[in-house]
């Protein structure tokens, strides 16, 4: 199942990664981003170059886990290109995938065999569709940003 709409509300604010990863939950998946550009907002202290570099120079992407992926949308102001993929286990099957493009649209995939996957795809989709976002579904942060 896939899925692409515009970065922008119909009010014309800004979705952001915080509101996708908010649907999520806590599924047992593994991340790994593998492209990021970002600006982050005024009062974050967030080195997004230096993590711009780390994912660029990772032949595979970075691998992250949920609870640093949800403090870094915490400080991201826009969200301009990511490819961010989470498989069920190290080197399983790909669950769910989450893409940017040029801070002009969103694009979700999610493997219509994996029933969480499904629910979550549905949620981002809804909250894309309506402008209403749930919330409720994402846990706190954590504290580095990217795990080695």
């Amino acid at each position: 199942m896939e899925t692409r709409f515009s970065a922008f509300a119909k009010g014309g604010e800004p979705i952001t990664l915080k509101q996708i990863l908010d649907q999520v939950g806590d599924p047992p998946w593994r991340w790994r981003l593998s492209v990021f550009e970002g600006t982050s907002l005024a009062d974050a202290d967030l080195d997004l170059i230096e993590l711009e570099r780390k994912v660029e120079r990772a032949e595979e992407g970075v691998e992250i886990s949920l609870r640093s992926l949800r403090e870094l949308a915490g400080k991201v102001d826009q969200t301009i290109d990511i490819h961010l993929v989470a498989k069920v286990s190290s080197g399983g099957s790909c669950a769910f995938v989450v893409q940017a493009f040029d801070s002009t649209d969103w694009e979700i995939w999610a493997d219509d065999s994996d029933v969480v996957a499904v629910g979550v795809f549905d949620r981002v989709r809804e909250g894309a569709e309506t402008g209403v976002w749930r919330s409720g579904f994402g846990k706190g942060a954590g504290r580095g940003l990217v795990e080695t």
